[in-house]
């Protein structure tokens, strides 16, 4: 197996930009070559979290994400709308710690209006 990557037969590096998992920000740029088919797709979220998020993170955060009522759970389709509170008050809310919560919108707009 030789290291590097393995360029696209038409569309070369197949460059995407990776955005963060709870923000949606860029955070840089995904060389997927001839890992895919076909042209690689304007934004990809690989799992990653931005500087920012990671920061609220590790001071003690916990990010609420609201998602589509009746969403895959593997793959959940996310609305845009996330908060951050104290992971004190996670646990209070979910019983356990968590750095990273899915809540459906039907939910979420009953704490959060």
């Amino acid at each position: 197996m030789k290291d590097g990557i393995t360029l696209h037969p038409e569309h070369g590096l197949n460059p995407s930009i990776e955005v963060c998992m709870i923000c949606g920000e860029e955070m840089g740029i995904a060389l997927l070559g001839n890992n895919i088919k076909g042209q690689a797709p304007h934004h990809i979220c690989t799992g990653g979290v931005c500087d920012d998020c990671k920061k609220i993170i590790d001071d003690g955060g916990c990010f609420i994400i609201e998602v589509e009522d009746g969403s895959d759970q593997k793959n959940p389709y996310r609305t845009g709308r996330y908060c951050a509170i104290k992971k004190e008050a996670a646990k209070k809310i979910f019983g356990q710690e968590h750095n990273i919560v899915y809540m459906e919108k039907s939910a979420y707009s009953q704490i959060i209006p």
